[in-house]
C-alpha cells in the first residue's frame, strides 16, 4: 500500500505515514487505495502536533468527468469544527475526539449499502455499528467510489493502517482492507498528485537510437504554454512513464545527456490514457 499526495504544501512522506509542516493551507492526502463496491475498513493514527492542528480522515469521492473531489465524507476535529461532514449530505452530530496527542480514528464503508461509519479509540460513534448495519453517519454513497484519506491543516500528522495485521481494532465483520491500486512505471513508495496536472491516467514510451534502447532525459510540457510538467530517465531499455496525470494535452521531448551533438526527439500533442 502507497501515499497519494494530491496538493503541492510540502509535506513528510514516511512509509504509511505523513507530516504537514505549520504552513499557510492544507494538503489532501489519499491511500493508494480505491472501491466502488463492497465492504472495508481502515484506521488512522493521528498525532496532533499543536493545537491549532485540523484534521478530516474518511472517505474522499472523485468526480468520474471533472476529477474534483466533490462528494466526501469526512470524520473532523479542530477548534470549533466537530462533527461528521459530507459535501453531498451535510454535517451530521457526532461526538468528536481528543484534539491533541495521539488518538486511533476508525472508518468503515458498505459501498453496496452506501453506508459509512467513523470512530475512535475502538468506539463507533453515535452507537454505530457496521456490523450489524446500525446507525450509519450516512447512507447515500451507493454507486460512488472513493479513496481513503486525510485532510490536514497545519501541524499535524497521521499513519495509515489499511492491511489485515496492522489494525489495532479487529475490522467489523465481513469488512476487508481497501483494494490497494496499481502503480504503473513508479518504483517510489508514493506519487505526488498535482492539483494543476494530477489525475488518474499515464504517459508511457520507449526511446531508442536505430532501434537500441537507451537512457535518455525525458521532459513532458504543457502543450499549450509550454509550461515544464515533470521529467523523469528512461531505463536501460529505453522505457519511460509519467503516472498519475490528468488528460491535458502535453508534449514530450528527450534528450541524450551523452552527446551534445544529437538532436533531441520529441513526441506533440500526447494524451494521457
Amino acid at each position: 500500500m502507497r501515499i497519494l499526495a494530491w496538493n503541492n504544501t510540502p509535506i513528510r512522506i514516511d512509509g504509511l505515514t505523513v507530516t504537514l509542516p505549520y504552513v499557510a493551507g492544507g494538503n489532501l492526502v489519499l491511500l493508494g487505495a480505491r472501491d466502488s463496491s463492497g465492504k472495508h475498513y481502515f484506521e488512522v493514527t493521528r498525532r496532533a502536533i499543536a493545537q491549532t492542528s485540523y484534521l478530516r480522515m474518511g472517505l474522499f469521492v472523485r468526480h468520474a468527468t471533472t476529477g474534483v473531489f466533490d462528494a466526501n465524507y469526512w470524520y473532523r476535529q479542530s477548534a470549533g469544527d466537530t462533527g461528521c461532514y459530507s459535501i453531498s449530505g451535510g454535517t451530521v452530530s457526532c461526538p468528536g475526539y481528543a484534539q491533541s496527542g495521539a488518538v486511533r480514528l476508525m472508518c468503515a464503508y458498505d459501498l453496496d449499502a452506501g453506508k459509512i461509519w467513523f470512530g475512535n479509540n475502538g468506539t463507533w460513534v453515535n452507537s454505530g455499528n457496521p456490523a450489524t448495519d446500525a446507525n450509519p453517519q450516512y447512507s447515500n454513497l451507493a454507486g460512488k467510489a472513493g479513496y481513503p484519506g486525510v485532510w490536514l491543516l497545519y501541524n499535524d500528522s497521521a499513519q495509515f493502517h489499511a492491511e489485515a495485521g496492522d489494525f489495532l481494532y479487529a475490522p467489523p465483520s465481513g469488512f476487508s482492507p481497501p483494494t490497494a491500486l496499481p502503480m504503473v512505471g513508479r518504483t517510489a513508495p508514493w506519487v505526488a498528485w498535482s492539483v494543476v496536472d494530477g489525475g488518474p491516467y499515464a504517459i508511457q514510451g520507449t526511446i531508442s537510437e536505430s532501434g537500441v534502447p537507451r537512457r535518455a532525459r525525458i521532459r513532458l510540457h504543457d502543450q499549450q504554454t509550454g509550461r515544464l510538467v515533470r521529467e523523469v530517465w528512461s531505463d536501460a531499455a529505453g522505457q519511460y512513464a509519467f503516472t498519475q496525470l490528468n488528460t491535458t494535452p502535453r508534449y514530450v521531448i528527450a534528450f541524450d545527456s551523452t552527446d551534445p551533438y544529437q538532436y533531441p526527439a520529441a513526441r506533440d500533442l500526447v494524451i494521457a490514457s
